[in-house]
């Protein structure tokens, strides 16, 4: 892993558990997503999200976000000297130019198509949209980003391999069903 992205999507209406904003976490290269539902935007806040992050996927060379203060503070720049990754920023003109800024728009999408009018549910959606995002092959390389970041496919039902063992199951499936509805009439007679 070479850079991560980061981000706060924030302002959000407040979760049944309190929740305000969004961590969005991006690995530049496979584009595999973390998303932290979070109370605060602060720097205590984004190192917890980094750190849980860092210890489940391994550590970056380079972390990018853009100049929030949270991003700036003497313990958030401190805490990437020390493991020798290197911090940098975007243009404030050009916050675009952050991964993790393109990221947060699909999210706020798949978002609205999941919550509707139930906006207080946003949280509890989140696992669905970081599933969704980490899950939709490019169309560059044709590989999802959870296949790039773990090195391995994960299961999907709608897998074509898995295709021919769903039609001989349906296929055994349907030769039972027509079976026991032939035996049908005999049982009722009885």
């Amino acid at each position: 892993m070479e850079i991560l992205a980061i981000h706060f999507l924030s302002n959000l209406p407040r979760s049944t558990h309190g929740y305000k904003n969004i961590l969005v976490i991006v690995d530049i290269f496979s584009k595999y997503v973390k998303l932290i539902p979070t109370k605060y935007c602060d720097s205590e806040t984004t190192l917890q999200g980094i750190h849980e992050f860092i210890t489940e996927h391994g550590q970056p060379n380079i972390v990018l976000s853009d100049n929030a203060t949270y991003f700036n503070s003497q313990k958030y720049k401190q805490y990437f000297k020390d493991r020798d990754i290197k911090t940098y920023y975007t243009s404030i003109r050009h916050p675009q130019m952050n991964l993790s800024e393109r990221i947060i728009k699909e999210i706020i999408k798949y978002m609205r198509i999941l919550l509707q009018d139930n906006h207080q549910l946003w949280a509890r959606n989140l696992p669905k949209v970081e599933y969704i995002l980490n899950n939709t092959p490019s169309t560059i390389h044709e590989r999802s980003p959870i296949e790039i970041m773990r090195l391995e496919n994960p299961h999907r039902p709608w897998n074509a391999a898995e295709l021919s063992n769903y039609h001989a199951l349906r296929k055994s499936t349907s030769t039972l069903e027509r079976s026991r509805i032939k035996q049908l009439p005999r049982d009722i007679e009885r």
